[in-house]
């Protein structure tokens, strides 16, 4: 047991030892509350671009994502008029990257469809895991 105990923790120091996370927490989202689970969660509703797409689109010009391969996590709020803020960011990339351009990014989606509790529509944190392989955006999970 005492052997398994060593492991584990031998094994988070060594993640977290090579993950080199940098977490940043915005201020800008000014609401009195946000759920993490809702009835009906919020959706994407732009027909015209994904996702990964706008986020490909709004970063094409960013020379250092172009050589950049790794994990982000952006917590976005989907407000309830579907307007988005970016409550978060954890760089897992090891490149430093900017976290106010992604912030910025969120900042200026488009509208989702608002997440919704008993009809009503409510505000909803959602955190994306996005795989970047040199400019293109894979999401690979949401938490």
């Amino acid at each position: 047991m005492k052997k398994i105990g060593l492991i584990t923790i031998f094994f988070l120091f060594a993640v977290l030892k090579t993950s080199a996370q940098k977490a940043v927490e915005f201020n800008d989202c000014q609401v009195d509350y946000f759920l993490v689970n809702a009835q009906s969660p919020p959706e994407w509703i732009d027909e015209n671009v994904t996702l990964n797409e706008y986020l490909k689109n709004y970063f094409k010009d960013s020379v250092i994502l172009k050589k950049t391969k790794g994990r982000v996590i952006i917590g976005i709020l989907i407000l309830e008029d579907g307007k988005t803020c970016c409550k978060d960011f954890i760089d897992m990339t090891g490149k430093n990257l900017n976290a106010e351009l992604f912030r910025d990014a969120v900042n200026s989606m488009p509208r989702w469809s608002a997440a919704k509790q008993d009809e009503k529509p409510t505000n909803y944190l959602q955190h994306f895991i996005f795989y970047i392989d040199k400019g293109t955006f894979i999401e690979v999970g949401r938490g």
